[in-house]
């Protein structure tokens, strides 16, 4: 797993999580529906190597309203990596896109 992890964060880059950043361990039910931009990933360094997997992630994202606008309220907010999983997993209800930044 810790290859995907730096396989991701080699593509999205990672950032720094700062206290003044929006950060959600849930969302609201409509966002899940919602397309996401990932903007960065985010490991604490106190997490060694054995124990990195998408859930002690934290991801830098901004979600696409049905405008094809990015949500005001959604942009540049941290998920941790179980809200994240929650929202690709998020199936039936809408076909999901995941974009990079660029």
């Amino acid at each position: 797993m810790a290859s995907s992890i730096e396989n991701g964060m080699n593509v999205a880059g990672v950032c720094q999580m700062h206290e003044t950043d929006k950060y959600f361990s849930e969302l609201q039910q409509s966002w899940y529906c919602m397309h996401v931009i990932l903007r960065g990933l985010y490991l604490p360094d106190e997490l060694s190597q054995q124990k990195r997997s998408m859930i002690n992630l934290f991801f830098k994202i901004s979600l696409v309203n049905a405008n094809a606008m990015i949500d005001r309220d959604t942009d540049n907010i941290f998920v941790s990596g179980h809200t994240m999983n929650r929202i690709l997993m998020n199936v039936g209800k809408k076909k999901k896109f995941l974009y990079g930044c660029s």
